[in-house]
């Protein structure tokens, strides 16, 4: 008798023991292996948080670090998904749901959480929000196809235009500078910045465990007053197998169970990390409170992304300035020119071009009687990244900007608009590219007044004539200031499938060539 109560005692004594430290009442019967993707930026605390919830020896748990391209790519390649999947934010899962058309489980939505804000060196940029500051020129961001923290910025946008904050002009002319602008870097965003200078999208947790490292770089940061967006890392089950959902169903609540403990939140506190419910950080780290900026449809960034691949695909275009006698008048309100207006933009707008684009620059007027055409090739077209054609150190973007700068030189005469247009129109065919978007860009402050030269009626002719549905080339055009012939910009530009815009005063201008931008990359 005394045996079994000494039995009975140990094996309660085993059970409030197991119960205590979170192991299961009977054996497992062995380990159940489950696979867990997590985004890189908090893989490394999902490690920790994996090792303390498998702890009941039952489960253990193998993280990889994955970004939500690398899930899309392994959809693409149909290799088999993990169990349970870690994304930035509940956007990207639906996102790869309902592109691969499988059924996702949410068990925590949210593990934690960071707001995506802005990291600026050097001067201050006064961005008012989300929207303008994604048009900044040179702005460093992640690959938007593959980057959470680029999605988090785009739906921050979405959001101003669902709060009619902005427009969606606007927002579509910032995602084509965005998009065009982008320089490849094998650094850190951070890193980079630390370096060049100007602004990055980064989120709060990555400044914060940098610490005083940004204080040494000079790195501020800052968030729009419209408000942030939030990642908020769900957990979410991707297995398919139906003979193995239950199990991974039971390890992802252990692990969602795990997630709430105080131990958990000191480790995310540690790597800078906000805990579910968006708390500030501890003492002057971070934006502290901040409004949280969220979208409504569904839909938006798979629309944003879709039309930021599109505007990033690399441009093979001819730039075609107006070198006519007006270019020469004054601009008071800037004092200069309007050709030194012309130049200002247009070199300011070379960075809204990526490194992939072909550009060449032409400047068209008819001063020069004995001129074989009627326009100057000032810059071949050619490839940015490309070496300089003066055999000097440097790229063809240098070279550009050089021929920018010598514009004011060819002023003079009337504008020889026709011509010009068809000749150009002849280069781009012949240097076609199939893998780029094809246009001719004209930036003039008046009508085709050239005395010799050929008729509207001709002028259409050709230019129907050589148009190849296979080879579509767009040209879009800038008519600057109030004497500009609206009428035969628009034809042209129509005519080609492009489109036109004016610009009336000196300041709309840097706005109407980012809305020219983003026409250039709609299809023909």
């Amino acid at each position: 008798m005394r045996a079994l109560v000494l039995v009975a005692i140990i094996i309660i004594a085993v059970a409030l023991y197991r119960v205590a430290t979170g192991k299961p009442l009977l054996p497992c019967g062995g380990s159940h292996p489950v696979t867990l993707a997590a985004d890189p930026s908090i893989s490394e605390e999902i490690e920790q948080l994996a090792a303390e919830s498998g702890g009941n020896g039952c489960t253990s748990y193998e993280v990889e670090s994955t970004s939500t391209g690398a899930m899309l790519r392994k959809l693409a390649d149909r290799k088999e998904l993990p169990d349970l999947w870690i994304p930035t934010s509940t956007v990207q899962s639906d996102r790869v749901s309902r592109d691969s058309q499988l059924p996702f489980e949410t068990v925590l939505n949210s593990v934690a959480s960071t707001p995506v804000v802005l990291a600026v060196k050097d001067g201050d940029p006064s961005i008012r929000n989300w929207t303008e500051a994604l048009g900044t020129p040179g702005m460093i961001v992640d690959d938007v196809a593959d980057s959470g923290v680029a999605d988090g910025a785009m739906l921050a946008a979405a959001a101003e235009r669902e709060a009619g904050l902005v427009s969606a002009e606007q927002v579509q002319q910032s995602l084509a500078v965005l998009a065009q602008g982008q320089r490849p870097s094998n650094e850190g965003l951070v890193d980079q910045l630390a370096k060049t200078g100007g602004v990055a999208v980064v989120t709060e947790q990555e400044l914060s465990a940098r610490g005083e490292q940004n204080e040494a770089d000079g790195i501020r940061i800052q968030v729009p007053v419209t408000g942030a967006n939030y990642l908020s890392f769900p957990l979410v089950i991707t297995a398919q197998d139906p003979g193995r959902r239950d199990d991974v169903r039971e390890a992802a609540q252990e692990l969602a169970d795990e997630a709430t403990d105080d131990d958990f939140a000191n480790t995310l506190a540690d790597a800078g990390f906000r805990t579910a419910d968006r708390a500030p950080l501890d003492g002057d780290v971070g934006v502290g409170e901040t409004e949280r900026l969220v979208v409504r449809d569904s839909g938006a960034l798979d629309e944003a992304v879709r039309e930021w691949r599109l505007m990033s695909m690399p441009t093979n275009s001819l730039a075609l300035v107006d070198s006519s006698g007006s270019m020469a008048l004054d601009v008071p309100t800037l004092g200069t020119t309007r050709m030194g207006m012309m130049v200002q933009t247009l070199t300011r707008g070379l960075e809204y071009f990526s490194d992939s684009s072909s550009l060449g620059l032409w400047a068209f007027n008819a001063a020069d009687p004995t001129r074989a055409e009627p326009y100057v090739e000032v810059q071949p077209l050619g490839g940015l990244s490309g070496p300089s054609a003066s055999g000097a150190q440097g790229t063809h973007r240098d070279d550009l900007v050089s021929g920018l700068a010598g514009l004011p030189e060819y002023v003079g005469g009337a504008t020889e608009l026709y011509s010009t247009v068809l000749a150009a129109y002849r280069s781009v065919l012949d240097s076609y590219d199939p893998n780029a978007i094809n246009t001719i860009m004209v930036f003039s402050d008046g009508a085709n007044d050239a005395a010799d030269t050929i008729g509207r009626d001709e002028f259409f002719t050709q230019l129907r004539e050589m148009q190849d549905p296979q080879r579509p080339v767009k040209v879009v055009t800038i008519g600057v200031l109030d004497d500009v012939d609206t009428t035969v910009l628009a034809e042209i530009a129509e005519a080609t499938g492009g489109s036109s815009h004016i610009s009336r005063t000196p300041e709309e201008i840097p706005q109407v060539f980012a809305a020219a931008i983003a026409d250039r990359s709609t299809p023909a």
